[in-house]
Formats: structure tokens, sequence, C-alpha cells
């Protein structure tokens, strides 16, 4: 998780105060910004809600940090397109 650092540094949060946050044990939370331990989807998800950025962009996939309103939208057009109501 090459970006959770900035993302909690953003925040002002110490790694205490993030794990707090998230619910996660201290040690957990640790492992993951080291790389030590991968966070299955659930957790994913949880990270980027909180740092409401995209999961894409958490994990380096992306760098757009901003969430879009459906994986369809990217795997129709290849760009973080936002989706439109019908």
């Amino acid at each position: 998780m090459l970006r959770l650092k900035d993302l909690r540094e953003e925040r002002k949060l110490n790694m205490r105060q993030a794990a707090k946050a998230l619910e996660i044990p201290y040690t957990t939370y640790i492992s993951y910004v080291k790389g030590e331990r991968e966070p299955n989807s659930e957790m994913l998800i949880n990270l980027a809600d909180f740092f409401n950025c995209s999961i894409d962009y958490l994990i380096g996939r992306s760098n757009d940090s901003a969430q879009s309103s459906c994986g369809l939208c990217y795997a129709a057009s290849g760009t973080d397109a936002v989706c439109e109501p019908d």
C-alpha cells in the first residue's frame, strides 16, 4: 500500500489514529503500510472510503484519486468517467 502513508499524512493522522478510525488493530495497519500484508477486498473498500479515494489510486494503479461512480464507467470507456443516471 504505497499511498497509505501519504493519504494518512494529508489527514494529519498518526498511524494509531488511522488504525483506530478504521477499527482495525494497529499492528494490522502497520503491516499494510509496510507491505507485509495485503488487505482483502472489504478492507480495500473501507480504506478507499475512509481516505475518500478510488481503490485504483490507493493501490497505485491510477494517479487520479477521485472515486468513480461505478466500475462499469471504467470498463466501458477506459477512463474514470462519471456515470450519468438514466
